[in-house]
């Protein structure tokens, strides 16, 4: 089992801004979502997870415990409930109450955090380095 604290660094992504668009995000908040090197810095104390990304432009952070349903504000401005849980090294992130149902999967390796995003039809790869 990996060690999931620590700061993994952007290498690679495929198909992004065409998820985010799939999501309902605007131009600029595309560019907003895709400039510069993305880094995420992962925090987890037994079921309790802290996710914080960061790039050029804005900062995200995403607290959880697993298994337990938690209400949040969309980068749309809408209203969602989320629930993330955890298969083995994998975390599974789903959401629904806001006309989008994203399913998001991070697994992770002792090097690696790969973020696969899937919303109708659309899927992203985002694969982060661990510093």
């Amino acid at each position: 089992m990996p060690d999931y604290n620590g700061v993994y660094k952007l290498v690679s992504s495929e198909n992004f801004d065409e998820f985010l668009k799939a999501m309902g995000l605007n131009m600029l908040m595309r560019k907003a979502a895709t400039s510069g090197t993305s880094t995420i810095t992962v925090s987890v104390s037994g079921d309790h997870w802290k996710l914080k990304q960061d790039n050029k432009v804005r900062s995200n952070e995403m607290e959880f415990d697993i298994g337990v349903p938690r209400e949040v504000k969309t980068l749309t401005g809408k209203t969602a409930t989320t629930v993330v849980t955890k298969e083995g090294d994998t975390l599974l992130e789903r959401r629904s109450g806001d006309g989008k149902q994203p399913e998001v999967v991070r697994h992770f390796t002792d090097s690696q955090l790969t973020v696969t995003m899937k919303l109708d039809g659309v899927t992203a790869v985002r694969v982060f380095q661990k510093q």
